[in-house]
């Protein structure tokens, strides 16, 4: 549907920045009511959501769906994705499910626009963003997006839409007045990797729930930069690699959490008179390091200061998007030294030693590469602190005045009071003296939204799986989960360097059990032996007990499958290209027959050594394809496929390619 330029204009706003400085710009899962006595915050896992009342902790829950994802105000109603359900629920003043509207598969990110005028919806499978009239309730426009667009962010002006996609660290800007998109451009960073100052360009890739500051001139995007270029070692002897995934001190590792700054003008488009700068947000608490990935970032109304959920840390973070005073505005502004010297450095919550080799003497999960500070990297530093949140898994964080916050944690199904105004205060402190506070902040007031569904074998599962401060599943401060890979139970879509070649995140949606052996090339029987093999030689975690990693393989086994968008289809192409996957001369069903499209066997393919048979289940959401990455689409798999080694599709004409990709896309 096309808008007149009346229309348009109506969902402007008269300036750049909110009215309300309170109103969240980008998606998450809690948000509060008109009047700012209430929040509401999803319970995915019980298909839930729940509200608190803020003055006495009462809670009422609503069934709404299968997967409450994220959730936005607009007006007096709640608009709630529900990823599992290919639907949107609309939740009435009076907490009750007013509509389903449908969008496709996945519904993930929702945001609204101040007046309450319009939704954006994020339909990850599908591919698009969907715009929805919040009065009528009705779809209006849709904007394509690539790499399955998960998080949005809404400029305050309601002309720029900000979405944040999967794969291959995309953010791309929508211009709302005419649906022109553009991709966002994030910064680049480096590590050293060798001691004659060789370096590897670190891959960024966005994590969670970006947000516009109130004011309207900065995005702030969620993300980590990830070594997966230095090859990993093998472990010789059952002993841990010095290289793995973890690091130790503050120092620039596998995984180094960091938020975007990103400037914007008045309409949000980008400023390009200023560069946007990527911040490391590693953190000390007490004794414990904190660096594993952002989940969420949400501006304070001030917006100077950002809250950003480590997911996997059980912490906060509290950055100043400004520099210290009387600090450069530069990456090595405090004039670090060098990488291969050693160096003595200070976080601005305490202080930190570390020389050589990172990890050497630990047990695991380290890094045998020369320390590089994240200012050599080409990352900025500011001011931050760290709260505990007592509660596991922090998602989203909604401030209902300028000095309180709520955080919602998904793991334990709990609000917390962010004890903000403490925050706020020791940030402010540490902006003017960098040295000024040690103080130990925590959030308070924790209130039970719902209980768990979950058996207990797989909601102990869950916890681990979304743990880097668990010692049984990485050394301290090694900031590093199986979500970290596998963000959200699936895949990070990226290719991982290791002494024997190149490996690809397989995705751990649906029943990988049914897939086993599991892992590429090794024969490793279940997904609790990857989890013991992998937590203690690459991620430092103390050795887990069978019982435990079995509770891991729960979890995971647990989980459906991707809903990708054409599953099931009975498209007439689908169906042709049923038929050609099972006919002899292509022989595609040969390996990935049976329930599970896997013959649970390996084979040696082009060259390499033999490789487990991946199950073509959810595929359409799994590139790259192969074990090595290699092959950037379906497309791609299929003509690498006429040379015979992988079935034959060398016979095959332009229309039964096409048809036979679209029925995999189907699967």
């Amino acid at each position: 549907m096309r808008l007149s330029v009346v229309a348009l204009l109506s969902l402007t706003a008269c300036g750049s920045g909110l009215n309300d400085n309170r109103f969240p710009t980008g998606s998450d899962s809690i948000a509060a009511t008109a009047k700012y006595d209430a929040v509401v915050a999803v319970n995915t896992d019980e298909g839930t959501i729940s509200r608190v009342d803020l003055a006495t902790d009462k809670v009422k829950e609503l069934l709404v769906g299968a997967e409450p994802t994220r959730i936005a105000r607009a007006g007096d109603r709640f608009f709630v994705t529900l990823r599992g359900e290919r639907a949107i629920a609309v939740i009435s003043a009076d907490f009750e499910v007013e509509k389903m509207i449908k969008t496709g598969a996945e519904p993930f990110g929702v945001v609204a626009t101040e007046n309450g005028k319009r939704v954006y919806v994020a339909v990850s499978q599908a591919g698009y963003v969907v715009e929805i009239d919040a009065d009528k309730l009705e779809k209006m426009r849709t904007f394509k997006v690539d790499n399955e667009p998960r998080w949005l962010a809404l400029h305050p002006s309601n002309k720029s839409l900000f979405v944040g996609s999967a794969y291959e660290g995309r953010v791309t800007r929508i211009d709302l007045r005419n649906g022109k998109r553009e991709r966002v451009e994030l910064p680049e960073t480096t590590r050293t990797i060798d001691f004659d100052d060789s370096t590897v360009d670190l891959t960024v890739r966005v994590t969670g729930d970006p947000a516009v500051t109130p004011d309207g001139k900065r995005l702030v995007v969620p993300v980590v930069y990830v070594d997966n270029n230095t090859p990993v070692e093998e472990p010789v002897e059952g002993r841990p690699v010095k290289n793995g995934y973890g690091a130790d001190g503050m120092s620039l590792g596998r995984i180094n959490p960091s938020v975007v700054r990103i400037p914007l003008g008045r309409g949000g488009q980008i400023d390009d008179e200023e560069e946007p700068i990527a911040i490391f947000i590693g953190a000390f608490l007490e004794d414990n390091l904190v660096r594993s990935y952002p989940s969420s970032v949400t501006p304070a109304p001030d917006s100077n200061r950002v809250a950003v959920t480590m997911e996997a840390s059980d912490a906060v973070i509290v950055v100043n998007l400004d520099p210290f005073k009387n600090q450069g505005d530069s990456p090595n502004a405090n004039g670090s030294e060098g990488h291969s010297k050693g160096f003595e450095g200070t976080d601005v919550t305490g202080t930190f030693h570390d020389t050589g080799f990172v990890g050497e003497d630990r047990e695991g999960g380290g890094s045998a590469v020369p320390q590089t500070l994240p200012g050599e990297g080409g990352f900025y530093e500011r001011p931050v602190v760290a709260i505990p949140t007592e509660s596991r898994g922090p998602l989203g964080i909604v401030f209902t005045s300028e000095d309180d916050a709520y955080v919602h944690t998904f793991i334990d199904r709990q609000v917390s009071d962010l004890n903000w105004s403490a925050a706020d205060e020791v940030v402010s402190d540490l902006a003017r003296d960098r040295f000024a506070n040690d103080e130990f902040l925590e959030a308070t007031q924790a209130v039970q939204i719902a209980e768990s569904s979950l058996s207990p074998e797989v909601e102990a599962g869950r916890s681990l799986f979304f743990s880097a401060v668990d010692g049984r599943m990485a050394s301290n401060g090694a900031g590093v989960s199986c979500s970290t890979c596998h963000l959200g139970g699936r895949t990070d879509g990226l290719t991982w360097q290791f002494e024997q070649g190149p490996r690809q995140t397989p995705s751990l949606a649906g029943v990988v059990s049914g897939t086993a052996p599991v892992t590429w090339a090794n024969d490793v029987a279940s997904v609790a032996d990857e989890a013991m093999l992998t937590t203690e030689l690459r991620m430092g975690g103390k050795k887990l007990q069978h019982g435990t990693a079995n509770e891991i393989g729960a979890y995971v086994d647990w989980s459906r499958d991707v809903d990708v968008e054409f599953k099931g289809s009975d498209d007439k192409s689908v169906a042709r290209g049923r038929e050609i996957f099972n006919r002899a001369d292509t022989a595609c069903g040969t390996c990935h027959g049976g329930d599970q499209f896997t013959d649970n066997s390996s084979h040696a393919l082009f060259g390499s050594t033999a490789m487990n048979t991946p199950t073509l289940i959810g595929i359409a959401a799994t590139a790259p394809y192969l074990h090595d990455g290699s092959a950037a689409t379906l497309a791609d798999v299929l003509t690498l496929s006429w040379a015979g080694q992988m079935g034959d599709t060398s016979k095959l004409s332009k229309g039964e390619l096409l048809d036979l990709e679209n029925y995999l896309l189907s699967l």
